[in-house]
C-alpha cells in the first residue's frame, strides 16, 4: 500500500483520552484487544476495514483513513488508533484539517511538507468513482482554486483554502460542512447509554455483557448465541424441562437466537428489576406459546419444574439476594398434590371475587378431574373445556399460596444470570451470596461423571470470604 512509517500529529494521546468518559475509552480498548488478534498490540488493514469501517467502504477510501490514522505496515497501533477515531467524532476543526492533509498527503514525497497538484487530482478522481456525492464540484474547478498556476501548496495555503470551501470534496464536506458548530464535547446518548436508560442495568454492565456476549457468540458452532449453546450453559443447574421456555422468554422476537439486547432485557427482567418484573419474566418462562395464559400442559409442566428445585432447595434458604420469603421448606414438595392443591385454592371464590382459575363458562356446573398424569380435566355435559392461568392471576397466586413454591426458581434464575450469564453482582455482599448458594447446591447434588471441578487454594478462599463478608 506504501503506507508511510510516520504522520503529521493532529492530537495527541493524553488530549483523546480527556475528551472520553471512562466507559468509553475502556469500550474501546476492550474492541482493540478483540480485534488485534493474538499479539493484541497493533490492528492490522484488514482488521481496521472489517471492524472499524466496514466492509462497504471502499478499498482507496480506507487506505487514507488507515493511513491517516496512523496506520504502517506493521499495524495501527492502539493510541494512534484513539487518536484518529476522537478527531473524526469529537474533532474540531483545525484538528479535522490536519487529519484531512494527513489523509491526502500520507503517499507523497517531501514527508508531508507540500501537496502535489497531480497527486490531489489523482486522489479527488478516486473519491469521485469511489463515494457518490450530490452537486460534487468538477475536479478542475477545485484544483484551480487550490493551486492556480501553481503546481504545490503548503498546510497553511491547503487550510486557508479548505476553511473557505469546505464542502470541496466528499471527505471535507462529511468532516467540516456545516459542523464546527458542535464542539467535540457535545454527546448524543450512545447505544449502551439507551440500554441502561430502558433496562434496570448500569452502563457498566452493558460494556461487560456485550464482551461475554460475543464470547458466547464465538463458542457457538453456529456463530450465534442459539437454544444449544444457552443449553450447555444453563444445563447442569436448571431442570432440562425448564430450558426451552426459559430460552424462549429471553428470544423475544422468535428468531431462534439472542441478540445483545434480547440477552440484556432478559438479564434485567429475570436478575435486576423488582419482584413483580421478575414474577413477569418468570411467567414467560412457562408461557411457552406466549398467548398470556398457561393451559393444562404449561401449568401442569410448571408445577413439575417448580417442585422439582423447590425440593433441591431445601435447607439452602437465608441468601439476602433472592426474593424474600419467611416460610421454611419443611419435607418435599409432590407434583401431583401440588397441581391438585394449586387448582382448587384457585378456583375457590373469595370475597365474592370470581375464581383466578376459571373453568369452564361462567355459572356453569364444573367438575375437576384429575388424571393419573396429574393433568385436570374440566367436564360438563360430555364437553373438555380447555383451563386458563392468566398472567395477571398468576401474579396473584405468586403473592398468596405461591411464594413457598416460587421462591427457590427466582432464587436459580438469579444465580444463573450471574455465574452462567455474565451479569456482574451489584455488590460483594450479593456476590457472596450467589456463590455459597451455589455451592451449596451443587455439593448436595454430589460428583458425577464427566463434571469438572476447580480447586481454589484455602488462603485465597479464606481472604474472599473475608472481603465478600465486610461491611
Amino acid at each position: 500500500m506504501g503506507v508511510r512509517d510516520s504522520k503529521l500529529s493532529f492530537i495527541s494521546y493524553e488530549d483523546a483520552t480527556k475528551r472520553l468518559s471512562d466507559s468509553e475509552l475502556r469500550r474501546i480498548r476492550e474492541a482493540f484487544k478483540r480485534c488485534a488478534g493474538a499479539n493484541g498490540i497493533a490492528l492490522s488493514f484488514e482488521a481496521f476495514v472489517h471492524d472499524v469501517l466496514s466492509d462497504g467502504v471502499p478499498h482507496e477510501v480506507a487506505e487514507w483513513l488507515y493511513q491517516a490514522c496512523g496506520g504502517t505496515k506493521r499495524g495501527i497501533t492502539f493510541r494512534d488508533l484513539l487518536c484518529g477515531v476522537v478527531v473524526l467524532t469529537k474533532g474540531n476543526i483545525e484538528e479535522k484539517i490536519k487529519f484531512l492533509w494527513t489523509l491526502y498527503v500520507n503517499n507523497q514525497s517531501d514527508n508531508g511538507i507540500y501537496m502535489y497538484k497531480r497527486d490531489f487530482a489523482r486522489v479527488l478522481h478516486l473519491e469521485n468513482i469511489s463515494l457518490s456525492a450530490a452537486k460534487a464540484l468538477k475536479s478542475g474547478e477545485i484544483l484551480t482554486s487550490l493551486f492556480g498556476s501553481g503546481d504545490k501548496v503548503t498546510f497553511e495555503q491547503f487550510r486557508s483554502w479548505l476553511l473557505i470551501h469546505k464542502d470541496a470534496t466528499v471527505l471535507s464536506k462529511w468532516l467540516l460542512y456545516n459542523r464546527e458548530s458542535h464542539p467535540y464535547d457535545l454527546e448524543t446518548p450512545t447505544f449502551y447509554q439507551s440500554l441502561a436508560g430502558v433496562t434496570h442495568l448500569e452502563e457498566r454492565d452493558i460494556v461487560e455483557l456485550e464482551r461475554w456476549f460475543w464470547r458466547l457468540r464465538a463458542a457457538s458452532a453456529s456463530g450465534e448465541v442459539d437454544a444449544a449453546g444457552v443449553r450447555g450453559l444453563l444445563g447442569p443447574a436448571m431442570p432440562p424441562a425448564a430450558l426451552p421456555g426459559l430460552f424462549l422468554a429471553f428470544d423475544d422476537n422468535r428468531d431462534a437466537h439472542l441478540d445483545f439486547k434480547e440477552l440484556c432485557c432478559g438479564l434485567s427482567a429475570a436478575a435486576r428489576g423488582p419482584r413483580t418484573e421478575r414474577l413477569k419474566f418468570c411467567f414467560k418462562v412457562f408461557d411457552v406459546d406466549r398467548d398470556g395464559v398457561l393451559n393444562n400442559a404449561e401449568l401442569a409442566a410448571m408445577v413439575e419444574i417448580l417442585c422439582c428445585v423447590a425440593n433441591e432447595a431445601r435447607g439452602c434458604q437465608g441468601s439476602r439476594c433472592s426474593t424474600p420469603c419467611d416460610d421454611h421448606l419443611e419435607g418435599s414438595f409432590d407434583p401431583h398434590d401440588t397441581l391438585q392443591h394449586l387448582k382448587d385454592e384457585l378456583a375457590t371464590p373469595r370475597q365474592e371475587r370470581k375464581p383466578l382459575f376459571q373453568l369452564g363458562r361462567s355459572g356453569d356446573t364444573e367438575m375437576i378431574i384429575l388424571s393419573q398424569d396429574g393433568n385436570a380435566d374440566v367436564r360438563q355435559a360430555g364437553d373438555v373445556v380447555e383451563k386458563v392461568l392468566a398472567r395477571e392471576d398468576f401474579l396473584i397466586w405468586s403473592t398468596e399460596g405461591g411464594a413457598v413454591l416460587l421462591a427457590p426458581f427466582l432464587e436459580l434464575l438469579f444465580q444463573l444470570a450471574h455465574v452462567s450469564l455474565g451479569l456482574r453482582p451489584a455488590c460483594r455482599h450479593q456476590e457472596r451470596d450467589i456463590v455459597l448458594g451455589w455451592v451449596r447446591r451443587e455439593t448436595s447434588r454430589g460428583l458425577a461423571v464427566g463434571q469438572f471441578w476447580y480447586l481454589v487454594s484455602a488462603e485465597w478462599w479464606s481472604a474472599w470470604l473475608q472481603y465478600t463478608a465486610a461491611p
